[in-house]
């Protein structure tokens, strides 16, 4: 009796978790990830500097919370095996108003009421880097893993002689390569809701998947919402007291991360993740993604830099009265076109989304709703992966591989 086979397309947090739940339970599974690594929002970069040394950021998420049991339990896992650890830096935010501008009001207001231990206080990151977790579940159950490669469609079983489902492929990096047919899955999971939309004017690659029910579910999601991140390493300490900020009705920054001050972070330059707002990254992308690789994408990564830097430059040193910047070594640009949900589809008994036959998934943040604020949505993403990899298991059980 051979194994039952699941693709799952997207190898995020959500992607990861449901792919290994399903190989603990002996299923052969092959993640596909059109990006060069595992992580999704859970991303991280590295650069080579000339003198030997490497500078890290995390330039998606920059840290999870707990608050239910089953991911409670994940995470002690992961502590354990070392990929996740506590942030014990010091949080800010910036209200940025007439009456507050310029004064840093501290985020001690939850660590006087709830000790530093408890769940709710705690701010997670992977280590060495957010994308260590996401490693970690591939390298500890072995599923395979198709990195640069884009899924462009999908075959129903209905259509197969073999009662199976197909998936169309070609490398994410070469736009014009024919795909090529990938086959033999007895159920398919997506993570991402953008199989369910026209991205660079091709087609939604759900559309041909047979599942008119769940692809209109996902297309009724809210637009999930652009963001910049900004990369910046400096040869010296930037000159202010916190390792992360909020910051509040701010027209190009949002939020600003001190990543050389997680464990297990490289010292050899401090290291910042500048998040732009929603607005300043519509008003620069205008309603149309530029395609990467591209002299326009390139051009419009430049003229980023140089705004956030700049903005950067101006609050710490304006409006925070520090300073001035050290030089820096390294600043790079990087545009999330549609990683950030705006609104979830559920509202927290619904944790996945499934077709009529069960043999096709959909999870992920979109799916799950924050129970903890903005930064529950990793947790919400793994719970998605994980409710979904447990159906599929329940509804095996029923039905032997052939």
């Amino acid at each position: 009796m051979g194994k039952r086979r699941v693709a799952v397309v997207g190898g995020g947090i959500s992607g990861t978790v449901c792919a290994s739940e399903l190989t603990k339970h002996d299923f052969d599974v092959v993640v596909f990830e059109s990006g060069n690594g595992l992580g999704g929002r859970m991303s991280t970069r590295r650069y080579d500097r000339e003198d030997g040394t490497q500078v890290t950021f995390d330039h998606g998420a920059q840290f999870f919370s707990v608050s239910d049991p089953r991911f409670d339990s994940l995470v002690q896992e992961w502590e354990r095996a070392g990929v996740v650890g506590r942030w014990e830096g010091r949080f800010g935010s910036i209200p940025n108003d007439d009456n507050t501008r310029g004064h840093l009001q501290p985020e001690d207001t939850l660590r006087t009421a709830v000790t530093l231990d408890s769940e709710h206080d705690s701010r997670y990151v992977g280590m060495p880097g957010m994308n260590s977790v996401c490693k970690h579940l591939q390298s500890m159950q072995g599923f395979e893993v198709r990195k640069r490669t884009k899924v462009t469609g999908f075959t129903n079983p209905s259509a197969d002689a073999d009662g199976k489902w197909s998936l169309a492929v070609k490398p994410s990096k070469d736009p014009g390569a024919d795909p090529v047919m990938v086959s033999g899955f007895d159920a398919v999971v997506v993570t991402d809701l953008s199989v369910a939309q026209v991205v660079y004017g091709e087609p939604a690659p759900l559309e041909s998947a047979g599942v008119d029910g769940l692809l209109k579910r996902m297309q009724s999601a809210a637009p999930r919402e652009a963001r910049f991140a900004l990369m910046v390493a400096f040869e010296g300490p930037v000159p202010i007291e916190f390792d992360a900020l909020q910051i509040h009705n701010h027209p190009v920054l949002e939020k600003a991360s001190r990543n050389s001050s997680k464990p297990m972070r490289s010292k050899g330059a401090d290291q910042w993740v500048l998040l732009s707002t929603q607005d300043y990254a519509m008003n620069r992308i205008r309603g149309r993604l530029s395609r990467p690789g591209t002299t326009v994408h390139s051009d419009l990564l430049d003229r980023v830099v140089e705004g956030m830097y700049e903005a950067f430059e101006s609050l710490v040193e304006e409006d925070l009265g520090a300073h001035p910047l050290p030089p820096t070594v390294l600043k790079v640009a990087h545009r999330w076109g549609g990683a950030f949900p705006a609104e979830p589809l559920g509202d927290g008994a619904e944790e996945f989304l499934v077709d009529g036959s069960s043999t096709f998934y959909a999870c992920g943040d979109f799916v799950k709703p924050p129970v903890n604020g903005v930064q529950g949505f990793v947790e919400g993403a793994a719970l998605s992966g994980l409710a979904a990899a447990q159906r599929i298991l329940q509804v095996t059980q029923q039905a032997p591989a052939l």
